[in-house]
């Protein structure tokens, strides 16, 4: 595993170089967030998939210098908020909504692949929908809400160090949780997941 963990290293170092010569001269960007008058011409529908939410607040944000809006912030709101969570079967992580998500009207929509997989879908009702964008309308209000969140995920965006990546191993091949595993290293689901499939442990 170690000459795994050096390989992979190697491949980071040299792309954060390259990063780092793209990012001269960027401008700064701030975090996603919706203006009142964007939220009031939202439109919801009865049923939509995350990737639509996302497109939808895309599309009508007219705040200036700010992030996209991603499946990712929308998912980890939605986690945070017990809807939604991911569960592992056979090394492969799937996400489904938890019973409180389903008393809100989550919804699994099963689908075939062109290669014949199944595999599922969330579906959210426009309760939810309504949700996700009353917590995104207002700089103020993402930016309080996400304090708290900065505070336990302090190790987002940092480089992972060869310490981590050893402790990250034990602790999934220990079977602690996804969520416990990103708690303890101060990062998001979706990184833990990532660097978990960087390495070979999941799929």
């Amino acid at each position: 595993m170690s000459e795994l963990f050096r390989a992979v290293r190697n491949e980071e170092e040299q792309q954060e170089r390259r990063w780092d010569g793209q990012r001269k001269g960027r401008a700064q960007k701030g975090r996603f967030y919706l203006n009142p008058e964007d939220a009031e011409a939202c439109d919801y529908t009865e049923k939509c998939y995350i990737g639509e939410m996302r497109d939808r607040m895309n599309s009508i944000c007219s705040a200036e210098h700010v992030k996209k809006a991603t499946t990712t912030i929308i998912w980890d709101y939605l986690v945070e908020k017990g809807l939604v969570t991911e569960k592992e079967a056979d090394g492969i992580f799937v996400k489904t909504a938890t019973a409180q998500g389903v008393r809100m009207g989550i919804e699994v929509e099963e689908k075939v692949s062109e290669r014949g997989y199944t595999y599922q879908l969330l579906i959210y009702p426009e309760t939810v929908q309504r949700m996700v964008v009353e917590y995104f309308t207002g700089p103020g209000n993402v930016g309080n809400r996400e304090d708290d969140a900065d505070k336990a995920q302090k190790n987002v965006g940092t480089r992972w160090s060869d310490e981590e990546d050893e402790r990250l191993a034990a602790e999934y091949r220990s079977g602690m949780k996804m969520s416990e595993i990103a708690k303890a290293h101060g990062r998001t689901n979706g990184a833990v997941r990532s660097r978990l499939q960087k390495y070979g442990l999941v799929r």
